[in-house]
């Protein structure tokens, strides 16, 4: 069978790994590892893949500083996709370094700004830094483009019923109308909301 001259990279043990032409799944003779490509995925393509499963589990591992360099790595190969400068923004949230996921989640904004996601969690962090009214204007956009996106109303809510009780609220109903007390550990009332551990810590 023919074989690429070019090799892949096994992301869990970087042992080198050649691929079958036409197949469509790729295994590491070395650790074991395994991963299900399409055969129209070129090798760079199949290496991102590679690069972004690992991020993620260790992303799910709370590995937060090598999924980091993880998701770095794949966006040196695709600069150009929003979902890897996403979850880049949200590795660094979670490393408590704020100001550069703002600046990741802005990437994303640039490269589709009708996506809900960026702005949903841009809004999510300008919130914990106290840019209140800044994080009002992402939630809105959040929600613009995904009306379904529950996390998004539920923050907004957060943000907005100490100055706006009434529409605080209103967000927070429309929150537990998406699922969102099935979902998390929350107690809707006729006055807000009951959480049982800080916000910024369950969504």
């Amino acid at each position: 069978m023919y074989r690429f001259k070019d090799k892949i990279s096994c992301p869990n043990c970087e042992n080198a790994i050649l691929k079958d032409d036409g197949k469509i799944k790729i295994f590491c003779p070395h650790c074991n590892w395994a991963i299900t490509t399409d055969v129209w995925m070129t090798d760079d393509d199949i290496q991102v893949k590679a690069i972004i499963e690992k991020a993620t589990l260790l992303f799910q591992s709370k590995s937060y500083e090598e999924a980091l360099k993880l998701f770095d790595t794949a966006i040196l190969f695709s600069p150009g996709e929003e979902t890897f400068w996403n979850n880049k923004g949200l590795t660094l949230w979670f490393l408590e370094r704020s100001e550069e996921a703002i600046i990741c989640f802005d990437k994303s904004i640039s490269i589709n700004d009708k996506d809900s996601v960026p702005y949903f969690y841009k809004g999510r962090t300008l919130l914990i830094l106290g840019k209140t009214l800044e994080a009002i204007a992402c939630l809105d956009k959040a929600i613009q483009f995904n009306p379904r996106n529950a996390e998004a109303w539920l923050t907004k809510g957060l943000a907005i019923h100490g100055t706006n009780k009434k529409e605080g609220i209103r967000c927070f109903r429309k929150a537990k109308l998406l699922g969102l007390d099935k979902k998390y550990d929350l107690v809707f009332t006729t006055m807000g909301v009951e959480i049982s551990k800080p916000w910024w810590k369950i969504w």
